[in-house]
Parts: structure tokens; C-alpha cells; sequence
């Protein structure tokens, strides 16, 4: 979730009118911020979606070293200033940028005056901003032990305050930068968060596939050969695979329960439902989630047993209202479903199974696909015996690559 406010946390802001990346080319994003507030955090997300990443302050930091000073934030902040007295207020955005090639995509921080940001804007640039709380900024930096970091909380606290106003476009005045950003976020929650948060405003999330389909049709087997697959190309997944074993267990539930469809086993289908949506809410923003069940699979189970008249139409209403259809649609934005026909071959009995005949697991499949289609949920089918030569539905493996 992304949110917006002055840098002042008194000083609540209504939400912000995002706008989306500058079309023009290059494509540059300029990071700014108050010391210990995650541009660098920021700065490492973005790289991973093909960003260059200059640092201004390691520029800076040449600069002082040819001065023959001792790089701190003191010596940083007196070359930077004479630097733009003597040759332009945007100096070090300008030389940042002079050697950029044409359709590179950049990624500058930290952006510190005015001057820098009208630079960035006139080059196309987009001007993030980063937030966080006094308290947890210190601890931060405290943490990352840099050579400019080396400070008591009194020392911070009066660096903070030199860099937050300026009457001058070439000095650091950050409060001004905060109103002149293109965005901001807040970055006192976790990492997972941020991250979420910065996916969320560049639309930057990352290609998931979810394979689902009727029990025994082969899901499990096709999630092991996909992410054999993926592996080799490098990508870093978040595997979420059945979590009904476990729960059955836990419930006490025997096979005649499923065969019967008890109540226990509805109220099962709703527990199922709710493990599903948080492991797949919860799925870090820099990882592609690869799953053989969906939070659609119990609706359709739910379904499949309405249509039978084993299970009362209302408790279906129910689930469908319990997922919250827009942001379950959001959440699987970017995903590929893959929807398993039947194959009674690989429907063992293994004592958790619904035993069921081709003709019902027929039905069920029909149940799936009702459940996809009333959610405007993307869809291809694919049978587990496929004489597809490497034995993966085509292109599955090019959609996850992007």
C-alpha cells in the first residue's frame, strides 16, 4: 500500500494523484529522501527491473577524495554546494546524465535541491520520494555502518534538520523536494512491504503461475516440471504447494467426509480458502509466485457440490463475498492460470481424495471453469498426458521469464 503525506507526520496530505512512469526516452527515475529512509532499497528494487544506477553521492565522493578531504557527510555537503555555486545549481544531476544513452533506462539518487528535481523533470524524469520516521531512519543507519553514519542520534537529529529547508535552489531542502515529488512512499513497515509499495506504483509486479483444476489431474507433477524449468534460467520463486494435507490432519477428517462432502469438509473448503489468500498476499515483492492451487480452487469445490445438491446455494454467496473478487482480481493481475482437464489415471487413492468417476470429474473441471470465467479470470487448459514435446503447456515458460 502506498502512502502519502508531508514529511511532517502531523501533517496529513489526501491521497496522492499518482501519475504513471514519463514515457519519454530515456526513462529516468531520481530518488530523494531524508538519510536512512530506503533510496537505497528503493535503488536495488529498481535495479532488478533493468534500471543503470548512478549515485550522486559516490560522484560527490570522487570529488572530495581529489580535494584530498576525508569523506563525511560534512566534507560531502561543502564540495556539493561549492560545486553548484561555481558551475549550476543542477550541476550533479547534469553530469550524472551527460553520458546517458538513448532508450537507457536510469535510475539517480539521492536528488537533494530544487534545481535538481526542475533538472530531472526537464530530462524526462519521474521523482520518487522515500519517508520514514526519525527513530526508525537512525536506527538504519546505525545498522549499515557507512562511512557517513558514524554519528550520535543528537548529531543525525541536526543533519536532518540543515538538510529539511533552504531559501536556495542549490542547497539541500528536502521538505520542498517532498511537495515536488511525482510520488511518495512511506517506508516504516517491513521489506516485503516496500516493496510492494514500490510494485504497486510503477507496476512493476512480477509474472505468477497458478495451476489448478480437479484432484488427480496432474497439477503437483506439472508445478515440479515448471519450476525444474524456471530454476535454470535463474528466477527466484515462492513455491506454494497443497496446504490440504496438513489441514485435513488437523481437522480429523476421514475419507468418507469427502466422499459424503460434510459439513466438516465445507467449513474445510472455507479454512483452505484463507490459507491460500495469505500465502499468496503474502508473497514477497521480488519473488514469482509458482502455486498448484489457487484461492478460486475451493469456490469451485463449492461449486461443483451445488450443482450436485450436496451443498446449500448460500454458502457459495458466501465464499464468493469472503475473497473480495476486486482485490483477489488485483492480486492475480499478472498471472497465467493454467486449468488441468481431468485424467482418471492419476487419481489415486491416497486417503485424502474425493474418489470420484470420469463423469465427476468432469463436472468438476466445468466447475472450474464457471468459477474463472464469473471472476474474468484468464484461462488455458492442458492434460497432464500432453504429447507437447517437453511435457510443459507452450509458452509457460517465456510468460515467467517476461
Amino acid at each position: 500500500m502506498v502512502r502519502v503525506r508531508s514529511v511532517t507526520p502531523e501533517k496529513e496530505l489526501p491521497p496522492w494523484k499518482r501519475r504513471k512512469l514519463p514515457k519519454a526516452t530515456p526513462e529516468i527515475i531520481g530518488l530523494t529522501g531524508a538519510i536512512g529512509s530506503g533510496k537505497g532499497t528503493a535503488a536495488n528494487f529498481l535495479k532488478k527491473q533493468n534500471y543503470r544506477h548512478i549515485q550522486i553521492r559516490f560522484l560527490l565522493s570522487r570529488v572530495v577524495l581529489e580535494k584530498g578531504l576525508q569523506v563525511n557527510r560534512d566534507t560531502m555537503l561543502e564540495v556539493a554546494n561549492e560545486l553548484r555555486a561555481e558551475r549550476g545549481p543542477a550541476v550533479l544531476v547534469e553530469l550524472a546524465l551527460k553520458d546517458v544513452k538513448k532508450g537507457e533506462k536510469i535510475l539517480l539518487d539521492s536528488i537533494r535541491c530544487r534545481a535538481e528535481v526542475q533538472a530531472l523533470k526537464e530530462a524526462g524524469g519521474f521523482v520518487l520520494a522515500t519517508y520514514a520516521s526519525q527513530s526508525t531512519r537512525f536506527l538504519r543507519i546505525k545498522s549499515r555502518g557507512g562511512c557517513t553514519d558514524h554519528v550520535s542520534f543528537e548529531e543525525f537529529q541536526q543533519n536532518d534538520q540543515r538538510e529539511m529547508q533552504s531559501d536556495s535552489d542549490a542547497k539541500p531542502s528536502l521538505e520542498d523536494l517532498f511537495q515536488m515529488a511525482d510520488a511518495r512512499i512511506c517506508n516504516d513497515d517491513d521489506l516485503d512491504t516496500f516493496h510492494r509499495s514500490l510494485s504497486e506504483l510503477f507496476d512493476y509486479s512480477l509474472p505468477w503461475l497458478c495451476i489448478v483444476g480437479p484432484h488427480g489431474s496432474g497439477k503437483t507433477h506439472l508445478l515440479g516440471k515448471v519450476c525444474e524449468e524456471l530454476r535454470k534460467h535463474g528466477l527466484q520463486l515462492q513455491i506454494c504447494e497443497e496446504l490440504a494435507r496438513n489441514l485435513i490432519k488437523e481437522m480429523g477428517l476421514k475419507q468418507q467426509d469427502f466422499i459424503d462432502f460434510s459439513p466438516a469438509v465445507v467449513d474445510f473448503q472455507f479454512q483452505l480458502l484463507s490459507l491460500y489468500a495469505k500465502h499468496h498476499q503474502d508473497v514477497p515483492g521480488n519473488l514469482q509466485l509458482v502455486s498448484d492451487r489457487s484461492i478460486f480452487d475451493q469456490i469451485a469445490y463449492l461449486d461443483w457440490k451445488v450443482q450436485d445438491g450436496h451443498v446449500d446455494a448460500r454458502k457459495l454467496e458466501e465464499a464468493w463475498n469472503l475473497i473480495d473478487l476486486p482485490k483477489t482480481q488485483k492480486l492475480y493481475a499478472k498471472t497465467k492460470f493454467i486449468l488441468m482437464k481431468p485424467n482418471q489415471e492419476l487419481c489415486a487413492n491416497d486417503g485424502t481424495r474425493m474418489m470420484s468417476d470420469e463423469k465427476g470429474l468432469c463436472k468438476l473441471f466445468e466447475a472450474f471453469e464457471r468459477v474463472l470465467k464469473k471472476a474474468s479470470i484468464s484461462f488455458e487448459c492442458f492434460t497432464a498426458n500432453t504429447s507437447h514435446p517437453n511435457g510443459l503447456p507452450p509458452g509457460v515458460i517465456d510468460f515467467m521469464l517476461g
